[in-house]
């Protein structure tokens, strides 16, 4: 018995040692496998709620008082309410969603941007328009100088300010003050519905819509673009006269597609972002998701290091991250 036992703990050994040295030899040739990628990535804040049962979806930020903020959304992995995480570096808390009639929002956020003081939520084809100052404040600190805080909301609550049903499922958020456009897209996994098919016999089925920020806030679908795109995107940012979009699905590397920004319609309003303008296609590590531009500076984060995936863990993809795309 004691010899079986012996050969036993000998095989679980070896095949943990074995893990751990597949696992640093990945680690070690992950920049050989993604050069690109970290040729042009630098950490920027811890990437939240990953040992929590929290999935992220979608990353934006914004400057305050020249500090970088961030704000995440997502899902839980339980059947709790999904959450809206801030950081600002040093602090991390998280708000869930009440809707209009006062009930948690429990459906997957997907989406997540920042306009002025609205902070603009995705989930399915509604909008929720949340108010900056519901989840911030600025404390004295010394009589010197201003710090950055979170209120303290009853139950880490936020009341919707406002709620805006779209025609389409909103499955990622782009918007910038120069142009005041909400870019809203879909994430379409299977090219066999509604096909869209561009000059160059390239095959798209999603769509981003660009509607007018100042109208849609007063509920008004003013469509100014279109945008047909790949599929299987997870996030949109336009900046520095490029369109960068972050595609992923499953276990297979994630790419970072750069194009020029079109200037001319190829159809009636409407854009078909091929071959054509692409400048670059990088390579990324799996489950990369959301995307935004602040600072010269392109944002995304991974879902691979939360506990529904957990391979994420094991080569330290828990962070924010810029991409310094030229």
């Amino acid at each position: 018995m004691k010899k079986i036992l012996k050969i036993i703990f000998i095989s679980l050994i070896s095949i943990i040692l074995v893990c751990f040295l597949i696992i640093l030899g990945l680690n070690i040739f992950k920049r050989e496998i993604y050069p690109k990628y970290y040729e042009i990535k630098e950490d920027l804040a811890v990437n939240p709620g990953l040992g929590d049962g929290y999935v992220p979806n979608s990353v934006t930020s914004f400057e305050l008082d020249g500090k970088l903020v961030y704000l995440t959304c997502g899902y839980m992995n339980k059947n709790i309410p999904s959450r809206v995480y801030i950081i600002d570096g040093k602090n991390t808390t998280y708000f869930n969603i009440l809707d209009e009639n006062d009930e948690l929002v429990y459906s997957e956020l997907e989406g997540i941007t920042v306009y002025y003081d609205n902070v603009i939520v995705s989930s399915l084809s509604s909008l929720y328009i949340l108010s900056l100052d519901d989840m911030l404040e600025e404390v004295d600190d010394d009589d010197e100088k201003q710090e950055l805080s979170f209120n303290s909301l009853p139950n880490n609550q936020v009341k919707a300010v406002d709620t805006i049903e779209l025609e389409i499922r909103a499955s990622f958020l782009h918007s910038n003050s120069v142009d005041n456009y909400l870019y809203v897209g879909e994430d379409i996994r299977e090219s066999t519905k509604g096909v869209h098919v561009n000059n160059n016999a390239n095959i798209y089925s999603a769509k981003v819509r660009a509607y007018y920020l100042p109208d849609l806030l007063k509920h008004k679908l003013n469509i100014k673009a279109n945008y047909i795109v790949r599929d299987e995107v997870k996030g949109m940012a336009i900046g520095n006269d490029k369109l960068v979009l972050v595609t992923s699905s499953g276990f297979s590397s994630s790419h970072i597609y750069v194009y020029d920004l079109p200037k001319t319609y190829d159809d009636d309003n409407t854009y078909y972002l091929d071959d054509r303008y692409l400048l670059d296609d990088i390579k990324a590590p799996i489950l990369a998701t959301g995307l935004d531009f602040i600072n010269d500076r392109f944002v995304t984060l991974f879902a691979s290091a939360s506990n529904k995936y957990f391979i994420g863990k094991f080569f330290f993809a828990n962070k924010i991250v810029g991409l310094d795309i030229e």
